[in-house]
């Protein structure tokens, strides 16, 4: 770590003041003196900033946070307990250990907690894993106190600790939302899929992983306290405990404060959860399950195929534009801007007039196209349809009204337009 500190004269920082802070005819300070400079070294300890080396920019500030790309960037997080921060880029933690190879340390603790903010931006975090069965405050994030983590996407996890025990964060008060683990989490008591201790509260999140623990065991929150609160999110992995043990909750102490939120019982081989819905596996894979939740721009889902998932890109749009823009053209090329790359569609069409997404939903109506335009020879309004591999659709319209339909495009026999259309206003003449 590199340091900015300040540097003073001790004796010009005495401002006048040597004589009390300065023992007579000696450099040592008094007991005043000693004060003073304890007072100075705090006050430089404070303009302590970090290597620019350590993080990919920004400024670690909520407008402008610190921008992590690589697992030491990543790990350097825990220096920073109070900053803010954000992915920008996937990142592997397969290989990626601490000096005592338990694996990954967990970032802050029962005695400094993270109390800043952390964006995972919709980038994934994969190949977490820690080994120690003896510790407590074990997750990517040991403790977070006021703290807000969100959009954080951990993949095939692998976390073993004793107490206080997440795939994302050991024991949070504070904030989780739009967050997601799979893998699997071991522990003793107060072990969850996400969160093991939760005295905060978790939004629109889920895990599939594998829990397993001996009491306060639940697939997504062991343990629940105080004004926790948990909306519209769920559980869908297989979880083993035993006792207080539960589907989606092991234990908490107010259950009016799960909102909306579900497990499945098959999978979880779990029948009861301290709060929550417990649904077949049928049931946990239609929309319709889930009372109110947004599924135009939070989540997604495959009728009947998946779990609901977090949408990981930005809400799907569609930019439309006509060319030539000339009155009197017999064809207009409509040019399709869309916010996916071309390998994440699934379905690209148009129709002439006002068509819903419920009627391109019907695979006979529009027409397909490729690449990102098309062309058109009559004049109307034209719908255009776009749907992604994670099943979010969008519409957008276009007027065409430049359009003649009478205008000759076709040169025949040596014949401008301008003959042909003079020798067939005379022959109907």
């Amino acid at each position: 770590m590199q340091f900015d500190l300040l540097l003073a004269d001790a004796y010009l920082a005495f401002n006048g003041n040597q004589a009390d802070y300065i023992l007579p005819k000696e450099i040592h300070p008094t007991e005043q003196g000693h004060q003073a400079l304890a007072l100075l070294a705090d006050n430089a300890l404070k303009t302590i900033k970090p290597d620019p080396t350590e993080f990919t920019g920004g400024e670690g500030t909520m407008d402008n946070p610190y921008l992590i790309k690589t697992a030491q960037q990543l790990d350097n997080v825990r220096n920073y307990l109070d900053q803010h921060f954000k992915l920008a880029a996937n990142i592997d933690l397969s290989s990626f250990a601490a000096e005592d190879n338990k694996g990954w340390r967990p970032i802050g603790n029962e005695e400094q907690a993270f109390t800043g903010s952390f964006d995972g931006n919709r980038h994934l975090i994969s190949g977490l894993t820690i080994k120690r069965p003896d510790e407590n405050f074990i997750g990517l994030f040991g403790a977070v106190s006021n703290g807000v983590i969100e959009n954080v996407s951990l993949e095939n996890v692998q976390v073993s600790g004793h107490s206080k025990v997440g795939g994302l964060v050991g024991s949070l008060n504070g904030k989780v939302g739009k967050s997601y683990t799979t893998g699997s989490v071991t522990g003793v008591d107060m072990i969850g899929g996400l969160v093991g201790n939760l005295a905060g509260s978790v939004h629109q999140s889920y895990s599939t992983s594998n829990v397993n623990g001996n009491g306060l065991t639940g697939g997504l929150i062991g343990k629940a306290v105080g004004a926790s609160e948990v909306v519209h999110s769920y559980a869908a992995g297989r979880v083993t405990g035993t006792s207080l043990t539960g589907g989606l909750i092991g234990s908490i102490e107010d259950d009016n404060a799960v909102t909306n939120s579900y497990w499945d019982i098959e999978a979880a081989e779990q029948a009861n959860s301290a709060a929550g819905i417990g649904k077949t596996t049928v049931e946990m894979k239609e929309k319709n399950t889930f009372i109110e939740w947004d599924f135009q721009t939070v989540w997604g889902i495959k009728e009947g195929e998946s779990y609901p998932f977090l949408i990981t890109y930005e809400p799907l749009t569609i930019g439309l534009t006509a060319a030539p823009h000339k009155a009197g053209v017999s064809e207009v090329t409509i040019e399709v801007e869309m916010n996916r790359l071309e390998n994440n569609l699934v379905t690209k069409k148009y129709a002439l007039g006002n068509v819903t997404l419920e009627e391109f939903a019907n695979a006979e109506k529009g027409q397909v196209f490729n690449g990102s335009s098309f062309q058109v020879i009559e004049n109307g309004i034209y719908t255009v349809y776009i749907k992604d591999d994670e099943g979010n659709e969008a519409i957008a319209t276009i007027e065409i009204s430049t359009i003649n339909p009478y205008k000759f495009t076709i040169i025949s026999n040596g014949y401008t337009e301008e003959k042909m259309l003079h020798s067939l206003l005379k022959t109907m003449s």
